[in-house]
């Protein structure tokens, strides 16, 4: 009986091949890891002396050192529920980031340290970097919050619109019992989601193909910036959501600056490194290498930890995390009617939340020489 080939063999690109393998790898060894980096440990060991970096509570100002290997880690944040799979293993995905960040490490490093500059990498490199930036953009729990929130806004507008008959109508496309008691259930459940969008049940499977998707959409955009590393008094502060959009003014309502129309992408590379990334028809001038003075930097280092989910991380014998002031985590959103028919449809406007919106001690063009 001839043996039986795997359904990658000789047809799928050979990274697909090891990411396979390796999450395969795992569970046959019963070594599937629960504990999952949300912002990578190669990453945040550029942070750390002596084995430790510092963490920083940015709501509670709690801070304290701890290792690389134990910081931005959630349980099961990417495993895959059993049976919502047909081939492979339930840590695919963990398994994906792992083997992308084992390929990016070695050329942001260099990137990092400035042993090498952008113009030494190849283009396959500079490739796998902005997807890697890209994934890091939707991988945390930034996107997830907005994820669940947008999903419980369009539900709650559903509702709010045709009442209990929407319910109805869920339960009926689930294939569930159309009663008055499970619409009661459904009713509580919907205020419950309002104020804890968190509590929308999603599965993780899904919630990472959304994460995937998300990564495919912004990677163009990414890819389509102008590309330059600066060098900063070695204080730079890093974050559990580094990946950075920049605006003129980080406090303002007109509006949301995302990857597709931020003036401005920075992604700390270490202390003392940062890579930005302008639109392709930015108007100043930019030049590779330049070092930021101490008052860019506090610009910078504050639009960083004000992007943060949760924690600030920077060097354990550093405080910027605890002394500078970053405004309280916002709602996951805001939605605000902006048309309205005379049928009485609506037209919804829907705003991620950002720690510095409307906040009068917000920075104003962080980083004074990247703005006209």
């Amino acid at each position: 009986m001839p043996r039986r080939t795997k359904r990658w063999q000789n047809k799928f690109h050979p990274v697909l091949q090891q990411i396979e393998r390796q999450a395969d790898a795992m569970t046959a060894r019963g070594e599937e890891p629960r504990k999952h980096h949300i912002v990578p440990r190669f990453y945040l060991d550029r942070w750390t002396e002596n084995g430790k970096l510092r963490a920083t509570d940015l709501d509670s100002k709690q801070t304290f050192t701890q290792s690389a290997e134990n910081a931005a880690r959630r349980t099961d944040f990417y495993r895959l529920e059993d049976g919502t799979y047909k081939w492979g293993s339930p840590v695919w995905f963990e398994s994906m980031l792992s083997v992308l960040e084992g390929r990016v490490a070695a050329p942001t490093d260099a990137l990092a340290n400035g042993t090498a500059r952008l113009e030494d990498l190849r283009a396959d490199q500079l490739v796998e970097i902005l997807w890697f930036i890209s994934l890091q953009l939707t991988r945390g729990m930034n996107f997830r919050r907005g994820l669940l929130w947008t999903l419980v806004q369009e539900h709650l507008i559903k509702y709010e619109f045709s009442g209990d008959d929407s319910l109805r109508q869920l339960l009926a496309d689930g294939g569930y019992e159309v009663s008055e008691e499970n619409v009661a259930r459904m009713r509580s459940q919907l205020d419950e989601m309002r104020t804890d969008p968190e509590k929308f049940p999603m599965l993780t499977t899904l919630k990472i193909k959304q994460t995937a998707e998300a990564a495919e959409a912004m990677f163009p955009y990414l890819a389509d910036r102008l590309p330059v590393i600066y060098r900063t008094p070695r204080r730079l502060v890093t974050c559990d959501e580094p990946v950075v959009m920049l605006d003129e003014d980080m406090g303002s309502t007109g509006g949301d600056f995302g990857v597709a129309n931020a003036p401005i992408v920075v992604y700390p590379l270490s202390p003392d490194r940062v890579l930005a990334l302008f639109l392709s028809d930015f108007r100043m001038m930019l030049r590779d290498d330049e070092m930021l003075t101490h008052d860019e930097l506090l610009g910078l280092n504050q639009s960083i930890l004000g992007n943060a989910y949760l924690h600030g991380f920077e060097k354990p014998s550093m405080s910027l995390t605890t002394r500078l002031y970053v405004p309280p985590l916002p709602p996951a959103g805001e939605r605000v009617v902006v048309s309205r028919k005379s049928t009485g449809e609506e037209i919804h406007k829907f705003t991620p939340g950002r720690r510095w919106r409307a906040q009068p001690q917000a920075p104003s063009k962080p980083v004074a020489r990247w703005w006209p």
